[in-house]
């Protein structure tokens, strides 16, 4: 992100929209976050995925790490910290004393170069496969400024190194086994889970920008040689309205996901089995949905969206960069499959 972008989100305190109330933040709703992260995706794919990278690890410190951490990190209103990186377990982390040793080699390290703490996820040596994300000052971790790709260009999703180095245990939580030590119900569900809504929200923002170009393109009265108007052909009115209701209805599915995250957190009671595997097939459905949207889109803008920098081109280069992420690969239905199947073996 630019300079002047990232100052208008600090600005607006947008970044710390995810921190509890006691910390100085507004600790949004979910639907909200979902709606914020929605409209900044719809508005530049890439400024989207980089606000969400920082924005959740920002809620997911202050829900998740201790006192002292959070303190450092939140505890100033005129000097409010923020946090990025990779919690995949790819590193390595020792116990120590008072905290982990920890190290290793990262990717995606999405939002990076524009924050104060980076983090880094690990196994714990000798624990049986446990894991570990800790947080360490951006000054000690080594960027390899290696981010060349088609899509989501703008994300800065750069590898980096973090040298071997202490970090105390109040800057560490489990993602595994996320717990919520303050804040309210839409950031006590679990990690993973929050992470499908942040993600569905980019998919579905894209995927809005996509169909409003199209709009603006068949509204120019766009033809083909020998064809009406594009805006005019049964074909074209037909699949648009096919793609948008396909949207809004991936979009409900998220939202239905939410209510019954929220409700589970409001009661103190962690996701059950379907409550998680609801939130994954309801991210990969949004991703599935706002891809077909967006192909829909592209295809019929003809050579209008092929010429750089048309935002519809760009749209379509995004969506395949995020129909690429780890948490929406196919398995992620396979996977769960078996737990909405029970639902139906007990009706």
């Amino acid at each position: 992100m630019t300079p002047k972008i990232v100052q208008a989100l600090r600005d607006s305190k947008l970044f710390w929209m995810n921190v509890p109330v006691e910390l100085n933040g507004e600790d949004l709703d979910m639907h909200t976050r979902l709606n914020v992260l929605e409209e900044l995706a719809r508005a530049d794919g890439s400024t989207g995925w980089a606000f969400m990278a920082i924005a959740g690890y920002v809620g997911y410190t202050a829900v998740g790490c201790g006192d002292e951490a959070v303190q450092a990190l939140y505890g100033d209103p005129d000097n409010m910290k923020l946090v990025a990186g990779m919690a995949n377990p790819v590193g390595y982390a020792t116990v120590v004393t008072g905290g982990y040793q920890i190290g290793g080699q990262y990717r995606f390290g999405s939002g990076t170069p524009h924050v104060d703490y980076i983090a880094a996820g690990a196994f714990i040596e000798d624990s049986g496969g446990e894991m570990i994300c800790g947080f360490v000052p951006v000054r000690t971790v080594e960027f390899q400024g290696n981010w060349n790709v088609i899509g989501l260009t703008g994300t800065g999703s750069l590898d980096y190194r973090v040298p071997d180095q202490f970090v105390p245990v109040d800057f560490t939580f489990d993602p595994a086994n996320f717990v919520p030590r303050r804040g309210s119900p839409s950031g006590r569900m679990d990690f993973f889970s929050v992470a499908m809504v942040y993600h569905s929200s980019m998919a579905l923002g894209v995927g809005k920008r996509a169909l409003e170009e199209i709009v603006k393109i068949a509204d120019s009265k766009k033809t083909r040689p020998g064809a009406a108007p594009m805006g005019e052909q049964q074909l074209f009115l037909h699949d648009f309205n096919l793609h948008e209701g396909n949207l809004k209805a991936a979009r409900a599915l998220v939202s239905e996901a939410v209510d019954a995250g929220l409700r589970a957190a409001e009661q103190g009671n962690p996701l059950g089995e379907i409550e998680k595997a609801r939130f994954r097939q309801a991210c990969k459905l949004a991703h599935n949905m706002a891809m077909q949207a967006t192909e829909f889109a592209y295809f019929w803008g003809g050579s209008v969206p092929l010429r750089r920098p048309h935002p519809l081109g760009r749209c379509m280069l995004d969506m395949h960069a995020l129909n690429q992420h780890i948490l929406v690969d196919h398995n992620q239905l396979a996977t769960t499959a078996e737990v909405i199947m029970s639902t139906y073996r007990r009706a």
